[in-house]
């Protein structure tokens, strides 16, 4: 199975710099070179690359700009952007890493200083992702726990209410003998099941034993 590659999109307004950076960077990504600001944010609208390199001196916009419009959108923001520029003063790096960059790479370039840069932000970006839908998965399974163990309760409290109206009158150190002993046939149940997702269901497994409860409560109250 082909392998899918990351696309990244290089802007800048030098085509011999378009040129060497698609060449340092193709054999491992998908490039799209692109010599206009405006047209990378049409771009951005169609597709969601995988990481930007942006100059900053571009005749149409300002790369400053350019990052500010792509943070502000919730369908862009998320993408990683390098600047790729000749502006050497600390002044222009820290005012691109504070706008939102990732990084800061000063041309010219070193080829392979480039490919490990952006080498370790996909990772980053990866990582980040796998996290984010980890966290998401375990909001899930919560839930999922916190439904189920409010559905066997539910199941609990119901026998323990039809129990009491077979065997009435109960007093209430017989009634509360009951629901210990529910209680702690409930917890067993729930220690039975798997410890992330409870499979089968423990309310649904308490329904079945429920014959075996009556016997059992009638006999001990």
């Amino acid at each position: 199975m082909e392998e899918t590659r990351e696309i990244i999109v290089m802007v800048d307004d030098s085509a011999t710099n378009l040129a060497m950076g698609k060449k340092t960077l193709s054999d491992r990504y998908d490039v799209v070179t692109i010599n206009s600001c405006t047209d990378l944010l049409s771009l951005l609208e169609i597709i969601s690359p995988d990481l930007i390199l942006l100059d900053i001196e571009m005749p149409d916009m300002s790369g400053y700009d350019v990052i500010k419009a792509v943070k502000d959108k919730v369908e862009t923001a998320h993408i990683p952007v390098i600047f790729l520029t000749s502006r050497s003063d600390m002044a222009s790096e820290l005012e691109g890493l504070t706008l939102g960059a990732v990084d800061y790479i000063r041309k010219p370039f070193s080829p392979p200083l480039l490919h490990k840069r952006i080498e370790l932000h996909l990772l980053l970006e990866a990582q980040k992702r796998e996290l984010k839908s980890l966290s998401e998965d375990l909001f899930i399974i919560i839930d999922e726990r916190t439904n189920d163990l409010a559905e066997l309760n539910k199941a609990v409290r119901h026998l323990l209410v039809a129990i009491a109206g077979e065997l009435d009158p109960l007093t209430s150190e017989q009634v509360l003998k009951a629901h210990e002993f529910l209680q702690g046939e409930a917890d067993k149940i729930v220690q039975e099941g798997d410890p992330l997702r409870f499979a089968p269901k423990p309310a649904a497994v308490f329904h079945e034993r429920e014959q075996e409860y009556r016997i059992v409560l009638k006999e001990m109250i």
